[in-house]
């Protein structure tokens, strides 16, 4: 009779004598991966022989795989594309949970919020290498966080695991930008210093400090300058530049030394005075009027055949500010040029009632249905009713002056002594004429 028995000392196997092999107790691979031991096999008589087991675990693989961190950062630039961000604080990667499972990690993006960002990512199935695959503008951002969720399957059992990259996205400064038309502008050569010619409004996509701007001339000019902050090109002394074209280059520049140009285009009108201004009515409030004057003036000149540039609006009450909004009447002032050359008050008022329904036409497209308007008489200057106040003051001041005295003298009886006292003198001149005359004759004779 045949008995086994197991020489190496294990407590997970037993052998019977029959020489079955029996678990003792569950196997983890974990701990023990493997088992190598002798097992010996003996007869009645004594003699034996001996043999070697080895036993591999096999591991079930009931263990999920994981990333190195829940966690991870990136840093990227605006406008990038195949940018692949450094991330912290280390590379992405993921583990089988069962270090002795041979199976295949696949990585992949869940999902992104914002959501809109989602196509602007991609990660590298096998190495997990995350890489921006479309830009992204900061200034278009509510945040400049976008999060982005990672996955890996474990392709054996389907197992995954998750994780998060948190990917800030660095504002890059960039450059302003003007429109790209030329800005055109007109002023007459009498017009003050100060004088607004136009606003050049650059913009710049950068954010924060970054974006503030500042507007010089490109040249200097003793013609024209520029207000630094807000981009208003003002007149500082045109009146050498009547009747001619000039051109301004302004230059806006960012913090950082980025900038871009604009040119500005100013036609010098010759002099102009208020009795070339015309003045006609709506029947529209002045704030109204006054956010559509560009309008207007378009629709103005495109009826009377001019270039129109409104001078003021106001209301016809002139009261207080809420009366802008209240008066349905507004009082429009304005010139008309042609050429280079102001039209005549005559000419533009007849011009408006010659062409009354195209103005009307023309004005019902900016105002609405229901518009009228009228033109008003000329206002009387005030600088002659000044002077005609003055000379009539110089005339009758003096004449109301003599007639006090002459009255008062009358009152007090003066006024005939006066009289009697001026004949008198009068005569007694006539009598020294006289003796001279006399005297002079007797030299003559003598000689």
């Amino acid at each position: 009779m045949i008995t086994y028995s197991i020489e190496s000392v294990t407590e997970d196997f037993k052998m019977n004598s029959s020489g079955a092999l029996i678990i003792n107790r569950t196997l983890n691979y974990a701990l023990v991966p493997s088992y190598s031991f002798t097992v010996k096999a003996q007869d009645s008589g004594g003699k034996s022989d001996t043999t070697s087991i080895q036993i591999n675990v096999k591991d079930p693989d009931n263990w999920n795989p994981y990333f190195l961190h829940n966690l991870y950062y990136a840093f990227i630039p605006e406008e990038q594309v195949g940018f692949s961000p450094t991330i912290q604080p280390e590379a992405i990667k993921a583990l089988p949970g069962d270090p002795g499972i041979d199976t295949t990690l696949t990585y992949s993006i869940s999902s992104v919020t914002p959501e809109k960002y989602r196509s602007n990512f991609e990660i590298d199935s096998i190495g997990g290498n995350l890489s921006v695959v479309t830009a992204i503008d900061r200034e278009e951002m509510d945040s400049s966080i976008i999060s982005v969720n990672i996955k890996v399957d474990q392709v054996t059992d389907g197992r995954t695991a998750t994780a998060q990259v948190r990917v800030e996205v660095e504002d890059v400064n960039e450059a302003p930008q003007f429109p790209p038309e030329v800005y055109k502008a007109s002023v007459f050569s009498t017009d003050p210093f100060k004088t607004p010619v136009i606003v050049v409004k650059a913009s710049d996509p950068d954010v924060g400090d970054e974006g503030r701007l500042e507007y010089s001339l490109v040249s200097g000019s003793p013609y024209f300058d520029v207000d630094a902050s807000s981009g208003l090109v003002f007149v500082v002394s045109v009146v050498d530049l009547s009747g001619q074209a000039a051109t301004v280059e302004v230059k806006v520049t960012d913090p950082k030394g980025l900038n871009a140009t604009a040119k500005v285009e100013v036609e010098v009108l010759g002099g102009t005075s208020s009795n070339d201004m015309v003045t006609i009515s709506l029947n529209r409030p002045a704030n109204v009027v006054e956010r559509n004057i560009p309008e207007m003036e378009k629709s103005l000149g495109k009826a009377l055949g001019w270039t129109v540039d409104i001078i003021q609006v106001y209301s016809s009450t002139r009261g207080s500010p809420k009366s802008r909004t209240l008066a349905v009447k507004s009082l429009v002032n304005f010139i008309a040029v042609d050429k280079a050359e102001v039209v005549s008050y005559e000419q533009v008022v007849r011009k408006l009632q010659s062409e009354s329904a195209a103005v009307t036409t023309e004005l019902t497209i900016v105002f609405g249905e229901g518009v009228q308007f009228a033109v008003e008489e000329r206002p009387k200057d005030p600088d002659s009713d000044n002077l005609a106040l003055t000379i009539s003051l110089g005339v009758i001041v003096p004449c109301v002056i003599i007639l006090v005295v002459i009255f008062v003298l009358k009152r007090s009886g003066s006024f005939r002594r006066l009289v009697h006292f001026s004949k008198k003198a009068e005569d007694q001149a006539m009598k020294m004429d006289n003796v001279n005359q006399d005297r002079q004759s007797n030299r003559g004779q003598r000689q």
